[in-house]
């Protein structure tokens, strides 16, 4: 039944992108928005992307979903300031897709949302699927296909997977996103916070920005800070915001978010 009811929310337009801001550390302004998919049932209320993703997976449906979710996002882009930049992660399915590029460009085009304001994040696990056949491709060609389009690449859960290394010599990445489990321990734990020394200095070489998860406290905020880090997301900053709440957040504390945050 509810593979059934998502169905139909699809079309119902039920679906909607919740935007988390991501600040910039040295300049204390918000950089950009990651899209977080969320689906306001009619019954049971809006639900989490836990409730619901596997279910899109294995109901063949989660290629209309992404498509919805950038809808939906780029529905809300229109109404910020357009140097402010929307993330949006990809699944397995959805890189291994033949069309993908090509809904990217007319769905950014629909909603004038030009290509160099997406940033897209992949996983280790969905980059080293393998889906031949049927119409599909590898992921290194559909990210491949999105660099050439302008949007940027983002690794995200740096540090989680056994190949980090390889794939940011293996794909056109701008950027890589520490996973939260390190950025949980950088007060406490001196391991986490050498890790996090190591991959802010690796990602400097190589030119590539890096982004904190999962940043909840002052203490969070001040370590990821003085081991240079250039961008954080988290609670401490703000919750994923509904749609009708973004562009004020953005007009308000866009400039400096701690700033508006005291008043």
């Amino acid at each position: 039944r509810l593979a059934d009811d998502l169905a139909a929310g699809l079309q119902r337009g039920e679906i909607v992108a919740f935007l988390q801001p991501i600040v910039s550390l040295p300049l204390g302004c918000t950089t950009g928005l990651e899209a977080l998919v969320r689906w306001q049932h009619p019954e049971r209320g809006l639900l989490s992307p836990a409730a619901f993703l596997d279910l899109a997976e294995d109901a063949g449906l989660d290629l209309l979903l992404g498509d919805m979710v950038l809808r939906s996002a780029c529905e809300t882009m229109r109404h910020v300031d357009p140097a402010v930049t929307l993330s949006m992660n990809l699944s397995v399915t959805q890189l291994a897709d033949r069309g993908l590029c090509d809904r990217i460009s007319m769905i950014l085009g629909e909603y004038g949302i030009p290509p160099d304001r997406l940033m897209i994040e992949i996983t280790e696990h969905a980059t080293l699927q393998r889906q031949p056949g049927g119409g599909r491709v590898s992921p290194e060609h559909t990210l491949h296909e999105l660099r050439e389009l302008g949007a940027s690449l983002c690794l995200d859960d740096f540090g989680t997977g056994y190949s980090s290394l390889t794939h940011i010599r293996r794909y056109p990445l701008t950027a890589i996103k520490i996973d939260r489990s390190f950025v949980n321990g950088v007060v406490d734990h001196p391991e986490d916070r050498a890790v996090i020394a190591a991959m802010v200095g690796m990602a400097a070489a190589l030119d590539l920005e890096v982004v904190g998860e999962g940043v909840e406290t002052e203490e969070q905020l001040m370590a990821m800070r003085s081991l240079r880090c250039d961008k954080v997301q988290g609670y401490l900053i703000a919750r994923p915001l509904a749609p009708e709440a973004v562009p004020a957040w953005v007009a308000d504390r866009g400039r400096d978010w701690r700033a508006a945050s005291a008043r």
